[in-house]
């Protein structure tokens, strides 16, 4: 077939598709903006949205600068806590499910109820999943502390007296959490520094009177004994104030944890393949720690190796710990998981202080089975400078803290979020209001019914019109013009064609515009019917009737190099038809004109 065939669309004639199909897309058009008005007129109910801004402390250690090992003793080391923190507490149920009650929120909700069933089946706690839908969180700045706060609700007074009851419960609820830890580690403090202060006391008049009765002044080595054994009880005193502390973090999460009805069960024995190993390693680092401090100084090259060594260990236990308590246990909630890291975190520090305090009870001995082979004088001299200057440490220690904790409390208000914005009644509604979203129902319309009308385009079996022949090169004639046809014919028999094929795909009767082409043309071609046994080979030109051509007798081999005029009749014609009769007659036959009926 010599015609050419065109795989594409231009512009042009998808507008030409949607005029065809106006009434697809104007139909689609008008359902959905007339169903987006219906709905803003009857269910609409436009939400008022009320707002704060709270900043959020960034968390930071105390003024006051401590040793160490008091850093973290019972609770938390670090005061204020994180912006993820403040954020999950926030929606918390701790926090929103007194708001619900407070702002009226539950009664609103529970009016509206008409069985008394369901009122009382109905509790706050159901309402939180759909409160946390309405509610909006938001850092104004990545950098920044100051959080956005906001609440939508269809009641503009009920809306904003949520979001005040909600900003003060909020900051009520970090209050306490802030106050708690700092209470615990004062209760803490008052209970041991009586119990050391007579201790104290008591040693001090022991040592004096010991002087006074012996005259006896220590030996060089004595106090080199001394000084070594006091340094070593402090540093253990160091570590068991930090295992004390680990353990009160502990508690104290635990409790926490408990109090807001979840459970974890850490595994008392952590043990795994890799943990024991570490274990091991870094109970012989600090084995050969303690050795190398008895030979050399605390500064020298092989002591501070060694300890680089202890600590290296110290971070890989610590990590594989904390790998292997994550991966056994979580909750699901961020702020329940970031206690949780905290409880692994201050389990994993427990195992380290324990390998290190085992350690140093080594040493100990070592330095007590030295001090046994003073003299008995000696001994007992030792003892008591000893006992007096590890109580008289522990005591300074402890008071400090003490003072730092009471400064604490009673400034506490500085580590709570502050409001910088109060919530105020909204105005205006949020969101968009019912003329831009009927203006958006209708552009959305317009364009779901372009889609539905380029869709039925596509999906349509027959061939209707012109555009349905668009991928097709051949001239499109109106059967209602025969003359068209009929210069048509009367050129291809100028350029020699003596076959001549007038073929419809269908039952439509083509001889009425057969007989009508010999009139035009004064007589110059003979119209024949379909007959497998006419004989070509005449010198006259013929032009052959094939009606329903598909389904007729013709063999198609014998009108090879024919000329064929093919009739579509609209609407009841397939384009699969047009393709399989293209694909029947290609390079035997040319289509000349496609002729619409």
């Amino acid at each position: 077939m010599n015609q050419e065939y065109i795989d594409e669309i231009s512009l042009s004639e998808i507008f030409k598709i949607l005029w065809k199909r106006k009434k697809t897309v104007i139909s689609i058009f008008l359902l959905v903006f007339f169903a987006t008005l219906v709905y803003l007129l009857v269910f609409y109910k436009p939400k008022y949205e009320a707002y704060a801004t709270i900043r959020i402390p960034a968390p930071s250690r105390s003024s006051i600068s401590l040793p160490s090992e008091l850093g973290a003793l019972v609770g938390l080391p670090e005061t204020g806590s994180s912006t993820a923190d403040q954020i999950a507490l926030l929606k918390s149920r701790r926090v929103l499910e007194p708001t619900i009650k407070e702002s009226g929120l539950y009664e609103y909700y529970l009016n509206r109820i008409e069985k008394e069933e369901d009122k009382k089946r109905f509790t706050p706690d159901l309402l939180v999943s759909s409160v946390l839908k309405e509610m909006k969180i938001e850092m104004l700045e990545k950098s920044s502390n100051v959080m956005k706060i906001s609440f939508a609700h269809e009641s503009p007074e009920l809306a904003h007296t949520f979001l005040s009851k909600l900003v003060k419960n909020f900051i009520r609820t970090v209050e306490e959490l802030t106050k708690d830890q700092n209470v615990a580690t004062k209760e803490y403090i008052e209970t041991v520094l009586p119990t050391i202060e007579r201790e104290l006391t008591q040693l001090e008049l022991q040592l004096s009177s010991f002087v006074k009765e012996t005259s006896y002044n220590p030996s060089e080595e004595a106090k080199m004994l001394v000084n070594t054994y006091f340094n070593l009880e402090q540093r253990i005193a160091e570590v068991q104030t930090s295992i004390e502390a680990a353990k009160a973090t502990i508690n104290f999460t635990n409790q926490k944890l408990k109090e807001m009805n979840v459970k974890i069960n850490l595994p008392e024995n952590i043990s795994s393949p890799v943990i024991d190993q570490l274990k091991s390693q870094l109970a012989s680092a600090q084995v050969e720690l303690q050795v190398l401090k008895e030979k050399y100084s605390e500064n020298s090259y092989e002591v501070k190796m060694q300890e680089a060594r202890v600590r290296e260990l110290e971070s890989k236990l610590k990590e594989e710990i904390t790998k292997t308590l994550s991966a056994r246990v979580t909750t699901g909630n961020p702020l329940y998981d970031s206690m949780l890291q905290r409880l692994i975190n201050a389990t994993a520090e427990l195992e380290t202080l324990r390998i290190n305090y085992n350690a140093l009870l080594t040493r100990k001995q070592n330095l007590e089975q030295r001090l046994s082979q003073l003299p008995d004088f000696e001994q007992r001299l030792a003892r008591l400078r000893l006992e007096y200057q590890i109580k008289q440490a522990t005591y300074a220690m402890l008071k400090q803290k003490l003072a730092e904790v009471n400064l604490t409390l009673a400034g506490y208000s500085t580590f709570v979020p502050v409001v910088v914005d109060e919530p105020r009644i909204p105005v205006k509604p949020a969101g968009l209001g019912k003329k831009i979203i009927l203006a958006l129902a209708g552009v959305a319309g317009l364009f779901l019914g372009i889609v539905a009308g380029l869709l039925r385009d596509i999906s349509d079996k027959y061939i209707r019109d012109e555009l349905d022949l668009r991928n097709y090169t051949v001239p499109i004639l109106d059967a209602s013009k025969p003359s068209e046809l009929a210069i048509l014919v009367g050129k291809n028999i100028a350029a020699g064609k003596k076959k001549l094929i007038l073929a419809s795909l269908n039952d439509y009767d083509v001889d009425i515009l057969a007989k009508r082409i010999p009139t035009l043309l004064n007589g110059k071609i003979k119209v024949v019917d379909e007959d497998t046994t006419v004989s070509f080979d005449t010198s006259q030109p013929v032009l052959i009737k094939v009606p329903n051509f598909l389904d007729s007798a013709v063999e198609v081999e014998k009108l090879s190099g024919s000329v064929v005029y093919l009739v579509l009749e609209k609407g009841k014609v397939t384009k699969e038809s047009l393709r399989k009769f293209v694909e029947l007659t290609n390079e035997l036959c040319e289509i000349s004109a496609i002729i619409l009926v």
